[in-house]
């Protein structure tokens, strides 16, 4: 069958508020697709999330988190400062996903950012500190 290019005929779609919203919230619930490694992952960001005026007291600003692909059963937080992005791995003990998720979370927030584990650094120079001055003539 070729496709026209023609607007299909579709008549106008009602829905059941009531149903449609708890099979939105059973969709939304079901995590059985997920991974342990990215739920761990995921629960992790949610911990540290729930402590960013920490980080921002800190003069960062939490970026993303993800399992660390090149170390088995590792971790990895960005976090972003005046001028670039510092990466820190993190390794869990065993546990469920929220456990070591939550042990994660509470090593990175007892440790003092100057012994955190980084494994990269990436300095931006494109971006200006707020007191350099941005060049133009008076």
């Amino acid at each position: 069958m070729e496709d026209s290019g023609r607007r299909l005929q579709i008549p106008p779609l009602a829905f059941d508020a009531g149903q449609y919203r708890a099979e939105v919230a059973r969709a939304s619930a079901d995590d059985s697709w997920e991974t342990t490694a990215r739920k761990t992952a995921r629960l992790l960001k949610q911990h540290l999330a729930d402590e960013d005026a920490v980080f921002v007291g800190l003069g960062l600003q939490r970026g993303w988190v993800a399992p660390d692909w090149e170390r088995p059963d590792a971790y990895s937080v960005s976090f972003v400062d005046g001028d670039g992005q510092t990466v820190v791995v993190l390794t869990p003990a065993p546990g469920s996903p929220d456990d070591r998720a939550v042990e994660m979370a509470e090593t990175l927030l007892r440790t003092p950012p100057h012994e955190w584990p980084v494994s990269a650094r990436s300095i931006w120079p494109h971006r200006k500190k707020e007191h350099e001055p941005t060049g133009g003539t008076s």
